[in-house]
């Protein structure tokens, strides 16, 4: 049995929910709550010994790690999100470590500070050096998506891969935390096909309607 770990909340989370939709593999997710201390448990703990999400477990197999966890089961599926030949997967797994680093990381210290800090009153007051510094990676890096996808219909080329999915998930956040993509036509395009997939509908219409749940 394919179980995923993790809150609805976790764009990670979300990234391989729709990895998994979109390859047809079966599991079932268990949504845990980190700031419910639910990721603390001795249980847990085994399977992630940080406490964090997101996490799988496939039959006695456990993993930690979003992508390492998007990269097993799309091979495990055997699917072309993650191509076999050599070069087609370094230029896939080029993108999901720029897309991982680069835009996930300015748009998370955007969204914790914007979001999830008066969301859940977090102990913490915001940061605004942090937030700034999130808005200045996404200024400096999303135009390089944005040429990327001018010239390509997916993220690491012609076809769709993991990038697509790393991507997506990066971005979800946008709307709930006001970061404005309308300067990225290209990526706008991009993200509006993604998000009317069925792999999407399954997890959810919009993102910000998990944000705004908790509201």
């Amino acid at each position: 049995m394919l179980i995923l770990y993790g809150s609805p909340f976790s764009s990670r989370v979300n990234k391989l929910r729709y990895i998994a939709n979109h390859i047809g593999l079966d599991y079932e997710h268990v949504p845990l709550s980190p700031l419910k201390g639910e990721t603390r448990t001795p249980e847990y703990l085994r399977i992630h010994p940080a406490g964090k999400i997101p996490a799988m477990v496939d039959d006695d197999f456990a993993l930690f790690e979003s992508m390492a966890i998007a990269r097993y089961l799309a091979s495990k599926a055997r699917s072309p999100i993650y191509p076999e030949e050599l070069r087609a997967r370094a230029i896939v797994d080029q993108w999901c470590e720029f897309v991982t680093h680069h835009v996930e990381g300015g748009m998370l210290k955007v969204f914790f500070n914007r979001v999830m800090v008066p969301l859940f009153k977090l102990p913490v007051e915001m940061d605004t050096r942090s937030e700034q510094d999130g808005l200045a990676w996404l200024d400096r890096y999303l135009p390089i998506v944005e040429g990327q996808l001018a010239e390509h219909a997916h993220v690491a080329g012609e076809t769709l891969t993991l990038a697509d999915f790393a991507l997506l998930a990066a971005l979800d956040p946008a709307e709930a935390a006001s970061v404005d993509l309308a300067a990225y036509p290209s990526l706008t395009d991009w993200r509006s096909r993604m998000r009317g997939e069925s792999f999407y509908a399954a997890c959810h219409a919009r993102y910000s309607d998990i944000v705004d749940a908790f509201r």
